[in-house]
């Protein structure tokens, strides 16, 4: 350890204001490893986490805030959002104050995800609990017309979301965003220049968990999906490709990880699809269950529909990470913008949002072994690649 990072880490302190994507676990540990002292507050659901970590001791102290929610009730939860939102920054405050005062020191810089946590951010800023902000951009929504959506959604997506984000970008001291496409986006929305004092494309660090030696000679192999069980996420077609393909004789398991309202449904279009046993729904898993499904599948699938209308279109997708981290080879469409990165690795199959498009690639890496172990070879390659945290720790660094 060189005298310049043991200065870093008895100086500098971080507080990070984050929900609970897949990434969160990996830039938590990135800062961690580098700097003395590091708070981080998460918005769980029904709950707020606080922890704060020390250098060399791990976490020392740990608390939580209970955390308002929704009611089902639609009317009243869209007369109830101003106060909803209130209570939630306002407990995210209070969390980051206790966390200021159990380590005892002003936070160097405060990483704030999305509005939430920026906003937060310059509140304990003007208030001198942080010195410096950053806002992290993860998201940009897609513009839809008030034809297309619920009005909610239309004042939510299309008004209020582009005014929060030039907000955030224009009052921190910089702005992350996690890909290209949303600093694109913000400069197409307000057609000038905004004066954003540092502008930057960071995305997590990836992690490589052991990858399994797969057994390619196994009769019946499987095909995995991660997330949340709704539109736009291709889980139709998943089924769909799965079922074409038992048609011609293959025997394939499609194991979906995760929940929803709307499991039932997909549960009945696998059964009129007469495949109800290759169609696997395990719910929401533990990390370490997620492993031992994910580990058995030959690959990953990210069938994200409706190019730019799509969420996933602006965003870095942490669905197509948790493939990666596993060492499956991506089964996508080519909406997020780590597609192109994919294609040009070799560390996936890009695909067009059709039955024989995704049944295509599947059949290739389930009945070509080379093919198989060339691809997660190349996934393997490009984790490893962009396992580094420097670009994290460095644009800090060149902040503080």
């Amino acid at each position: 350890m060189n005298s310049s990072r043991i200065e870093r880490q008895k100086s500098i302190s971080i507080l990070v204001l984050m929900g609970v994507g897949n990434y969160t676990n990996t830039v938590l540990k990135a800062l961690i490893c580098q700097y003395s002292k590091v708070g981080i507050v998460r918005i769980l659901v029904g709950q707020i986490i606080c922890e704060l970590y020390e250098s060399g001791k791990g976490r020392v102290w740990e608390s939580s805030l209970p955390f308002y929610l929704y009611t089902k009730n639609k009317i009243i939860s869209f007369l109830t959002l101003p106060l909803f939102l209130f209570i939630q920054h306002f407990t995210i405050v209070i969390a980051a104050i206790l966390l200021a005062r159990k380590a005892k020191a002003k936070f160097s810089i405060c990483i704030g995800e999305f509005f939430t946590g920026a906003i937060c951010g310059l509140f304990l800023k003007k208030v001198g609990l942080v010195k410096k902000i950053i806002y992290w951009a993860i998201d940009w929504f897609p513009y839809r017309s008030i034809k297309e959506v619920p009005l909610a959604t239309f004042m939510g997506n299309s008004i209020t979301h582009p005014y929060l984000d030039r907000f955030c970008a224009t009052k921190s001291d910089a702005t992350w965003n996690f890909t290209q496409r949303i600093i694109n986006a913000r400069r197409d929305k307000w057609k000038k220049p905004l004066c954003i004092p540092i502008e930057k494309i960071i995305t997590p660090p990836l992690i490589l968990h052991n990858v399994k030696n797969f057994n390619l000679n196994v009769k019946k192999k499987s095909v995995g999906y991660i997330g949340i069980l709704k539109e736009g996420q291709g889980i139709e077609l998943a089924i769909e490709a799965i079922a074409n393909l038992k048609k011609e004789g293959m025997d394939l398991n499609l194991e979906i990880i995760g929940t929803s309202k709307y499991e039932n449904y997909f549960k009945d279009y696998a059964k009129k699809l007469d495949i109800a046993e290759n169609v696997v729904f395990h719910g929401y898993l533990e990390t370490k269950n997620v492993a031992t499904v994910l580990g058995s599948c030959i690959c990953g699938l990210s069938l994200f529909e409706g190019g730019e209308k799509n969420y996933s279109y602006y965003t870095w997708s942490s669905k197509v990470a948790t493939y990666l981290s596993y060492g499956l080879p991506v089964v996508m469409t080519r909406v997020p913008e780590i597609a192109d990165e994919i294609e040009k690795e070799k560390a996936g199959i890009i695909v067009n949002y059709d039955i024989e498009s995704v049944s295509n690639a599947i059949r290739t890496l389930a009945n070509d072994n080379d093919k198989f172990t060339e691809y997660q070879g190349n996934v393997i390659n490009f984790v490893q690649s962009r396992t580094s945290s420097d670009k994290i720790v460095q644009s800090i660094d060149e902040l503080v």
